[in-house]
Formats: structure tokens, C-alpha cells, sequence
């Protein structure tokens, strides 16, 4: 079964520009499918993309694996860690045969728009997580005055 060759042109205008950008700041050879296969993934790709991963203290891999099963994309994920894609976009690209399906049959308002708000608020909360994971920052301790008095009581 083939999927509506609406839906692969839409696929195709919003994820090549991504899979462009990816192996641009990566240097990594992503091969794209149709229908449910997975591609294969060249070595040299693996080992680019684990040893990125290596790069990363424990905990920020947990917010990445959060991300990953949010998204069902590395790809996706490494934009948004980047901040090359907004949290709503990711959210968007992620979701884009299941909205492309609604707009054909129809939503269950309630579901989806909760299910939609959801995912946004989770990957949010995982992509903050990463980057304070992984922001460096100093602290200047400054010395209390033997003169300064603090008093108590009443």
C-alpha cells in the first residue's frame, strides 16, 4: 500500500530542508524511506552521531532519550537541542502524517488537541532539561563583612 501522494509531497517539503540541515552540521549521510521500513544507516553515520552522543554527561542524555520517544526522531531532537527548530515545529514535524490524516477524516477535538498540548509541554520540559544540563556556569561567592550584623527576635 502506498501512502497519498499528497502526503509525500508534504513529507517532502518539510523534511528535506531538515535532513539537509542535519547532514550539513553533522557531516552525516542520512538515507531517507518510503512506507514503514527503517533505512540503513552507514557506519561512518553511527559513529559520528555516538560519539556526539558520548559528548554528553549522563544526565543530559536522559533529557535526550525523553525527547527521542516524545518525537520518534533523533533527527528531530538534534534540531531542537540546536535550536535550530522551535519546540511547537519539532512538535509539528513529528506529527505531520497523523495531522495530514485529521485534516482528511476529521479530529476528536478533545483527544487530540490535549494529546497535541501534551507533547509540546514534555518536550519543552526535556529540551530545557538538556540545555541547563549543559549550560556552564560560574558563581562568585562574595565575602560577608565582619561589620554586617544580622539581627533576630523580636
Amino acid at each position: 500500500m502506498s501512502e497519498p501522494t499528497e502526503l509525500a509531497a508534504l513529507q517532502t517539503s518539510e523534511w528535506d530542508p531538515l535532513i539537509m540541515w542535519m547532514k550539513s552540521r553533522y557531516a552525516v549521510d542520512l538515507l531517507c524511506t518510503h512506507g514503514i521500513s527503517k533505512p540503513g544507516i552507514p557506519e561512518d553515520t553511527r559513529i559520528i552521531l555516538r560519539q556526539h552522543l558520548d559528548s554528553y554527561m549522563d544526565w543530559p542524555l536522559v533529557g535526550f532519550q525523553n525527547a527521542v520517544e516524545i518525537l520518534k526522531s533523533l533527527v528531530i531532537t538534534l534540531a531542537v537541542v540546536d535550536r535550530h527548530l522551535s519546540v511547537e515545529k519539532a512538535i509539528s514535524l513529528s506529527r505531520l502524517e497523523q495531522e495530514f490524516q485529521t485534516s482528511r477524516w476529521g479530529r476528536v477535538e478533545w483527544h487530540h488537541d490535549i494529546e497535541e498540548m501534551d507533547l509540546r509541554a514534555r518536550l519543552a520540559a526535556a529540551t530545557l532539561f538538556i540545555h541547563l544540563c549543559t549550560e556552564s556556569t560560574r558563581v562568585k561567592r562574595k565575602g560577608l563583612q565582619s561589620s554586617v550584623h544580622v539581627q533576630t527576635g523580636m
